[in-house]
């Protein structure tokens, strides 16, 4: 079945939103301190325009992320291009093409999607057991 899916929001920039400023520090908080690690190997569902997912790498963890949004990605990947972005959705086998991890984050994504158990199922198969999702 093809699910629809919003592929068309439109970044201007690479740069980080202005939601950023509350939501970031919590986010990174939770993953260091509450997981106790660092250089966390993350998987962010929705990367839009990779923002995140840069400020994550600039604090030495991995990300590997995806976001239906081709013009997103294309911002990210200009901005760094060693950033393991892809277009993508959470009504595909992510899991299978990108393995598991022990922290799967999606920030603004879950009000967007169409599918909210599909999208749960995605985040609960990205998860390796024990894993965090936030």
């Amino acid at each position: 079945m093809n699910e629809p899916i919003a592929t068309g929001y439109g970044y201007s920039d690479s740069e980080a939103a202005h939601t950023h400023a509350y939501l970031w520090k919590p986010v990174v908080a939770e993953i260091e301190s509450t997981l106790n690690l660092s250089g966390v190997r993350v998987f962010d569902l929705g990367c839009g325009n990779g923002a995140f997912a840069r400020h994550l790498k600039q604090l030495s963890h991995t990300v590997v992320g995806v976001d239906p949004s081709a013009d997103g990605i294309a911002l990210a990947k200009q901005s760094d291009p060693d950033l393991q972005l892809f277009a993508g959705n959470a009504y595909e086998p992510l899991a299978e093409v990108h393995g598991k991890f022990p922290v799967v984050v999606s920030l603004e994504v879950v009000e967007h999607v169409y599918y909210p158990r599909k999208f749960a199922k995605c985040v609960a198969d990205l998860l390796e057991s024990g894993g965090k999702a936030i």
